[in-house]
């Protein structure tokens, strides 16, 4: 005879249970709990149930339908008219506000607002109080709500206000505008508050224009606060501009005075570069042109004739390319600059090297010019155009440059010239000889030097020579032998 499982349920106990668990969702529907020993054998059949049936009766009872939760049996899923709705029905009445319930939102976020204000905790959450101005602007309270909030403003916990009413309101502003203009209005137009602040900026600028290090982000958030404020031109710029105008009238006059030409054109172009510095850090770029223009016109435009008078022939004498290139650079940047250094280079060219350059150019081989009347000699009101058919079997030629005949006074000139450079090969060659010899006449040594010395020399121009070196002790003459010569050791 097979063993009979106890535990499982036979098709009445089924059917039973159906039923008993029908009745109690009757029950409950009504309102009606059932009696405590039902519920107690509710609980030993539950407690029979297998899993299976447990877990089709939690799938059952838990599925959402329509936002309404569903009571089905486990087994009742056959039979028509098992499932159950819950309807829950909207308040008949609008419910009411707590008495005070404005005083006491807003005594809440004014505290919450200035514990901010003072770096404290806070004793509620953000979104508490964000969910708090929402139902103060919910029910018509978001005018007083603004007005309360002038005097203290913290604009994260409002932007529910924000987003508002002040954006449907368009005679308030909004409540970051509305700070700054407190800010503005109570704080910055305070003389004593402006000009304390504006002459620490100065004052930074100044140590760093000096050589000191500042905290260049703190100069930029008084900067941009200022921006902000609508005040970074009337109260910083104006008087960041006479300072800088003062501190460069001063410096340009004394530098000119001090330095050489290269090194001052130096100078000028680190303070230049400095200057564009700060505006990339800290300054607002609407600075930029005046600053500019303030540096160049007291370091550059005001000297520029003094610069071009002590300096210019040097840096082309000595043909420092680079200092020209500065120079140049420098000159370019102000009103007539290029104009005064182009006749300074005019001035410089003597006629003469003018006047055989052209003659290269214009009358040599390669006539890159064009002379007119044509000739083989440079005249006054000669007239020269680029000859513009000019063509040439090379990419890169070589215009030699064409040799004047000199003139008797400039030969004359020149060797002087030569000779002078010459000198003091002559003063050594003598005493070496006169060293050797102790003692000479005056024939024999002249003869000794022309042996002796690579190049031709006037008898005249040694006499000259052995005259210095006798005034210089080098050599003496003998007492009673004018034309013999003694060497001085």
């Amino acid at each position: 005879m097979p063993l009979s499982n106890t535990n499982k349920p036979n098709l009445q106990d089924e059917q039973k249970l159906d039923g008993d668990e029908n009745r109690k969702k009757r029950k409950l529907s009504e309102g009606i709990s059932p009696p405590n020993h039902k519920r107690a054998r509710e609980n030993i059949d539950e407690s029979q149930m297998t899993d299976s049936q447990r877990r089709a009766n939690f799938s059952a009872i838990s599925s959402p339908s329509n936002g309404l939760n569903k009571h089905v049996s486990p087994l009742a899923n056959n039979k028509p008219g098992a499932t159950k709705k819950l309807v829950i029905k909207n308040f008949r009445e609008k419910p009411r506000l707590p008495e005070n319930f404005q005083q006491q939102t807003w005594e809440k976020l004014k505290e919450s607002v200035e514990a901010i204000q003072r770096s404290t905790s806070i004793r509620w959450s953000l979104e508490e109080l964000y969910q708090a101005v929402e139902n103060m602007c919910s029910h018509k309270m978001s005018a007083q709500l603004y007005d309360q909030l002038k005097e203290i403003m913290i604009r994260s916990i409002f932007l529910f206000l924000d987003r508002t009413y002040v954006l449907q309101t368009s005679s308030v502003m909004s409540i970051w505008d509305m700070g700054l203009e407190l800010f503005r209005t109570h704080v910055m137009f305070h003389p004593l508050v402006q000009k304390r602040t504006v002459d620490g900026i100065l004052q930074l600028i100044k140590r760093e224009r000096t050589g000191e290090a500042v905290d260049r982000q703190l100069i930029k958030s008084l900067l941009r606060m200022l921006s902000d404020l609508q005040m970074y031109v009337d109260a910083f710029e104006h008087s960041f501009l006479d300072a800088t105008e003062s501190l460069y009238a001063a410096e340009g006059q004394q530098l000119m005075q001090e330095r050489d030409v290269p090194e001052y054109l130096a100078y000028v172009d680190k303070r230049l570069h400095e200057e564009m510095e700060r505006l990339l850090h800290y300054l607002d770029m609407s600075t930029k042109k005046p600053l500019v223009s303030c540096v160049e016109k007291q370091l550059l435009e005001k000297h520029l004739t003094q610069i071009l008078q002590k300096g210019l022939d040097q840096l082309l004498t000595e043909n420092r390319i680079k200092d020209l290139t500065l120079m140049y650079q420098l000159f370019s940047r102000v009103k007539d600059g290029l104009k005064e250094m182009c006749t300074a280079f005019a001035t410089y060219i003597k006629e003469g090297e003018l006047k055989r350059t052209l003659q290269s150019l214009a009358c040599g081989k390669a006539r890159v010019l064009l002379k007119n009347p044509k000739g083989k000699d440079v005249e006054n009101g000669d007239k020269f155009l680029f000859n513009g058919g000019f063509k040439h079997k090379l990419c890169r030629i070589k215009i030699n440059q064409i040799q004047m005949k000199e003139t008797p006074e400039e030969n004359t000139t020149t060797t002087e010239r030569v000779f002078q450079d010459r000198q003091y090969q002559v003063d050594a060659a003598i005493v070496r000889i006169m060293k050797t010899r102790k003692t000479l006449t005056h024939n024999l040594l002249i003869s000794e030097l022309y042996n002796q010395l690579k190049f031709p020399v006037k008898p005249a121009d040694l006499k000259k020579r052995i005259e210095s070196l006798i005034d210089r002790d080098y050599m003496e003459r003998d007492k009673e032998n004018q034309n013999q010569y003694h060497y001085v050791a």
